[in-house]
């Protein structure tokens, strides 16, 4: 709502700018100057309200994860009634998940290394368009 109320405003003093025509130059860059506020302002509530927005779910997936220990532990325990190891890597886990920052940067491009032109040799690139031309012949 914050954003969209200073890009309204940012709107109509552009507007106002462009309307009312004066030759006094201090005015014109007094109007000019004025803009970039209301941009600002739009960026820092867009900003704030993704960061609330990953807050809640963030704190809404480790409130289903916290739910879930206790059934999968149970669980764990009665197949692997010798080993343990399962058990501790489950609860580890769990728990590494639970206490990580709910305001930490979170990078998608950290999923896909494997689509980077960067990551291929010359020799895969060469392989891929042998088998290309050999899809193509047949």
């Amino acid at each position: 709502m914050g954003a969209f109320l200073f890009i309204i405003i940012g709107i109509s003093l552009g507007v106002w700018m462009l309307t009312d025509l004066t030759d006094k130059l201090h005015i014109i860059i007094g109007r000019i100057a004025l803009i970039p506020f209301p941009i600002i302002g739009a960026i820092f509530c867009a900003n704030q309200y993704v960061k609330q927005k990953n807050i809640i779910e963030d704190y809404a997936y480790k409130m289903v994860l916290a739910k879930s220990i206790v059934g999968f532990s149970e669980q764990l325990k009665k197949d692997s009634s010798e080993d343990k190891g399962e058990y501790i890597h489950y609860m580890k886990v769990a728990l590494e998940e639970i206490h990580k920052d709910p305001l930490r940067r979170r990078n998608q491009n950290q999923k896909l290394p494997e689509n980077k032109i960067e990551n291929f040799s010359i020799k895969d690139i060469v392989e891929m368009a042998e088998r290309i031309v050999k899809i193509g012949k047949s």
